[in-house]
């Protein structure tokens, strides 16, 4: 039997990516929520349990036969109720695997275009910390159907072009600084300019390499 993709378990609805305090575990179905459980004893026979987990079609079905002539209605109490005690972890975070594409590409977008420190340093974070959800997801031998996620995957590796990233955004902010420093009127708000350029970088040494924190200190004018 071929094993389903990432993105096909998703593409159906009832599977969905675990992650917990370790990343990304495995591909599983969706939990069964206090408010289910209620709802598949309350009024299972009419399939409401059913639309709460957006399966539409069962939920029809359930309403015209009365719960499958009671026997599914029985059924799913016993297997609800299985399922909502014996989870191993209740700290699981289930994520829609489109939300996180959409995340991913909004981020990497935002972050390739902003001269602002803030929003490119959040962002680009963001950007690296879902990929990485993505990449233990494929260490664990499943695959990605949408190949454009691939280079991105890549880049989690590849330091060089971490730091051409972080690089060309101190470009962006540098450019940004130098025009406003023309703006300025006398020679000391320039040199304002300047100083709040190097003090705002600073504050983000943590997360940059030697050669990215060499290359803001290059841009230093000469005393």
């Amino acid at each position: 039997m071929k094993e389903k993709s990432i993105h096909e378990e998703h593409a159906t609805g009832k599977k969905y990516i675990v992650q917990n305090k370790n990343g990304y575990t495995k591909v599983g179905e969706a939990p069964i929520t206090k408010p289910i459980l209620i709802a598949c004893y309350a009024g299972g026979y009419l399939g409401i349990h059913r639309f709460m987990q957006k399966q539409i079609g069962m939920g029809i079905l359930y309403f015209l036969t009365l719960g499958i002539f009671s026997v599914g209605w029985i059924v799913d109490m016993c297997k609800y109720t299985y399922r909502y005690f014996s989870k191993s972890d209740k700290g699981e975070v289930y994520l829609d695997y489109q939300a996180l594409q959409k995340i991913i590409s909004e981020s990497e977008r935002i972050a390739k275009k902003t001269s602002n420190p803030e929003t490119f340093f959040y962002r680009y974070g963001l950007y690296l910390e879902k990929l990485k959800t993505l990449y233990n997801a494929e260490k664990d031998g499943y695959q990605l159907e949408d190949m454009s996620m691939i280079p991105k995957l890549n880049e989690l590796t590849d330091t060089d072009v971490q730091i051409k990233t972080i690089n060309d955004f101190i470009d962006r902010y540098w450019q940004y600084v130098k025009a406003e420093g023309v703006k300025a009127k006398t020679e000391s708000g320039e040199h304002k300019l300047y100083k709040r350029f190097f003090d705002v970088m600073q504050r983000y040494d943590t997360v940059m390499s030697q050669q990215s924190k060499d290359y803001y200190m290059s841009k230093l004018p000469p005393k």
